[in-house]
């Protein structure tokens, strides 16, 4: 067990922050060894969504007029209606219905990164206070000179080993959960 396990700042799934280490999926990283950590959204274009769905809102109650007043053809009428109606539930399920995508790419020291993804912006910016606090809490002199350590924690001594890699981690947060902070 971790000895500082006592002192979490955040947990979540496979994600846990201590003061002095970060647990994805069970591999530690050393807290001292964070050097940034980077927030970014992909939010769905709500405002496009919505603009798309005004106007074929429109063009559905023209063309509706235009079918009542005989000034289209019935069957060409229909089709424009249904077009608008398939366009507005695509329009609609954007604007209103999906979610956005966030991304807490942690960097490190030694140049590699861990990058998590999560469909909650309280979740990952929860992540990212959490890394930023246990950076704040950290009392050490010349760390920039060493290099990071990552261990893979086992119950086992023998299956202790050390993990590294150039090359980024993802990780997906577990959204299913309920929040556990």
């Amino acid at each position: 067990m971790n000895p500082d396990s006592r002192t979490e700042l955040f947990r979540h799934g496979q994600i846990a922050v201590t003061r002095s280490w970060l647990i994805i999926n069970g591999v530690q990283h050393a807290v001292r060894y964070i050097d940034q950590t980077a927030l970014s959204s992909n939010e769905p274009p709500r405002g496009t969504a919505i603009g798309v769905l005004c106007v074929c809102f429109l063009l559905a109650v023209l063309t509706l007029l235009r079918i009542t007043a005989g000034d289209f053809s019935v069957g060409l009428g229909w089709f424009i209606l249904l077009a608008c109606a398939a366009v507005m539930l695509k329009a609609g399920h954007i604007a209103f219905m999906k979610t956005g995508s966030y991304q807490l790419t942690i960097r490190f020291k030694n140049g590699e990164s861990i990058t998590t993804t999560t469909n909650s912006a309280s979740r990952a910016q929860s992540l990212q206070t959490a890394i930023a606090d246990a950076l704040d809490q950290l009392d050490y002199h010349d760390t920039d000179q060493a290099s990071p350590t990552v261990v893979l924690a086992s119950l086992e001594p023998s299956k202790l080993t050390a993990v590294s890699g150039p090359q980024p981690n993802v990780v997906r947060l577990d959204d299913s959960s309920e929040d556990a902070s």
